[in-house]
């Protein structure tokens, strides 16, 4: 985490508030990946909001909640975790 970045900070609070087995990676300011799954987060009118380069939700921003409530089963399945 780098605590200048609000992206960051924003997230790691996020994660620290759920139960998920698989974390994100910091690849560059706003560019992540989760688990295989490389992800842009941005801040939003305060919330923290995900898009992906594969379609998921039209290749739109999309709330991290969802994000994580799709993308969650699918990186669990692929690393083989309960």
């Amino acid at each position: 985490t780098v605590p200048t970045d609000p992206t960051d900070v924003r997230l790691e609070e996020f994660m620290s508030g759920i139960t998920c087995p698989i974390r994100f990676h910091r690849i560059n300011q706003g560019l992540y990946r989760f688990g295989a799954t490389q992800v842009e987060l941005e801040i939003v009118n305060q919330k923290l909001m995900a898009r992906t380069d594969d379609g998921w939700n039209r290749g739109k921003l999309g709330p991290i909640e969802r994000f994580i409530a799709q993308f969650e089963p699918i990186e669990r399945d692929r690393f083989r975790l309960s």
